[in-house]
Order: structure tokens, then C-alpha cells, then sequence
């Protein structure tokens, strides 16, 4: 069986059906293959309680809706899911016995969805008993397809977050080295201060480490940091280069 990517259209009118026919009793599979080995595959289909099988399919063309492909209209109801434009194209050619839903779309890009044509209860067409299986094997692969999208993403987002991480911890140890080195420096030229600086330097650096501080709350090494800092300042006064 040859895939062929939805379009956009597609994808909002399996929702719209999803969500219409979303109910408690009642439950949904797209894109079910009727039998192990079939060639017939059903756009949607849902079983209640009463294992009554409703077939929807689903066309957004004139061309999609005289496709050589079959429609496989196997359950007790049937029903077509289009387009309202389309509707009116080809309800001449709809059997009686299938039903319609249709979608429009206002001028401010809102989708109105509803039945605007009934259908008439059918005799299956394939056994009860192959339908569910059909339909568990369907719900099967839509939950595999679920859970590998969601470890896929997660992961990615791991690996962003090390990223992230790593790079932050890079530039946080590039920053302590520059602020002890020029610690050093500034306990270096009180304690010898044949050569003097500017206080302005001296409060550049505290002001750096204040700022960390404050993302890196409880940072031992920057509030001793800190504290000599203040302590160059009231001891060293006022200096000049």
C-alpha cells in the first residue's frame, strides 16, 4: 500500500471527526487495514459497546472522491467526511445509504463541522471479530508511533538541555578564573602597593561577583570573594594607576 503525506486539510478533518465522534462507549482508529494481508484500509472507523462499526472516509477533492481507490464502506454506518464545497459538488453520486459530514470554513478561518446527510444501517460486511482486530492493530501502531515521537522529542531536549548546561558551567569556571586571577592581582598590590590601581577596578570585579552571586545563590567561594573584596576597599583606599 503506497503512503501518501496528508495535507493539511486532511489532518483538520481527522480531527474534526475524532473530536465529533469522541464519546464515552465509543472508540476511534484511524487508518485501519481490514484483515492481516488487506488492501482495504479505512480512513476511521469507531465500535461501540453494542459493536455497532462505523466506516469514515474521507476525501478533499473531486479527483480524491472519484480516486481508483476503494472506499471501504464495511461497517453498519457509513459515512463520507469532505469538504462542504465538495458536498455540493458530488451529493448526486452519494449512495443513500451513506452518510455525510461536512466542514466549512468562515471568512475568519473557523471550521464548522456537523452531519448533513444520514445513513442507513448496513449488514457488516466483514466479520465482527476481524474488524476488532483490525482496529486493535491500528490503535497499536498509532500508540508505538505516539511513544517513539515523545522519547524522540524528550531526548532531544535532554541533549539540549546538557548543551545548555555545559556551556553555562564553561562560562561560569571561565569567569571564576578571571575573577581570582584579578583577585590575586588586586591582594598582590595592596600588600605591595608600589604600583597602585583604581578603586573603580576594584569594585568592577565585586560587581561581577555580586551579579553571580546572584544566579549561583550560596556560593561559598564568591561571598569570600566578596567579603575580600571589601575589605581591599576599606583598607586600600582610594589608589591611582
Amino acid at each position: 500500500m503506497i503512503k501518501i503525506a496528508k495535507t493539511e486539510l486532511t489532518k483538520q478533518l481527522e480531527q474534526e471527526i475524532i473530536s465529533t465522534t469522541s464519546k464515552q462507549g465509543v472508540f476511534g482508529s484511524l487508518e485501519v487495514t481490514i484483515g492481516w494481508w488487506g488492501n482495504e484500509r479505512v480512513d476511521f472507523m469507531t465500535m461501540d459497546t453494542k459493536d455497532i462499526f462505523r466506516c469514515y472516509e474521507i476525501k478533499i477533492s473531486k479527483s480524491d472522491f472519484h480516486s481508483k481507490c476503494k472506499n471501504s464502506f464495511v461497517g453498519n454506518y457509513n459515512y463520507y467526511v469532505m469538504p462542504n464545497e465538495l458536498y455540493e459538488q458530488v451529493k448526486d453520486e452519494i449512495p443513500k445509504h451513506i452518510g455525510v459530514y461536512t466542514s466549512t470554513i468562515n471568512k475568519y478561518e473557523m471550521m464548522y463541522f456537523g452531519l448533513v446527510k444520514n445513513p442507513k444501517k448496513q449488514e457488516l460486511q466483514v466479520d465482527k471479530d476481524i474488524l476488532k482486530n483490525s482496529m486493535i492493530r491500528s490503535q497499536n501502531r498509532e500508540v508505538s508511533k505516539y511513544y517513539n515521537s515523545v522519547d524522540m522529542e524528550y531526548i532531544s531536549n535532554l541533549n539540549k538541555r546538557i548543551k545548555t548546561l555545559e556551556k553555562s558551567y564553561e562560562d561560569s569556571n571561565n569567569k571564576r578564573i578571571e575573577i581570582s586571577n584579578e583577585l590575586y592581582y588586586l591582594k598582590d598590590k595592596i600588600e605591595s602597593p608600589n604600583d597602585y590601581i583604581p578603586k573603580s577596578r576594584i569594585n568592577r570585579i565585586k560587581l561581577i561577583c555580586e551579579n553571580n552571586l546572584k544566579q549561583n545563590e550560596g556560593n561559598k567561594e564568591l561571598e569570600d570573594i566578596i567579603n575580600d573584596l571589601e575589605i581591599i576597599l576599606m583598607e586600600g583606599g582610594e589608589f591611582n594607576e
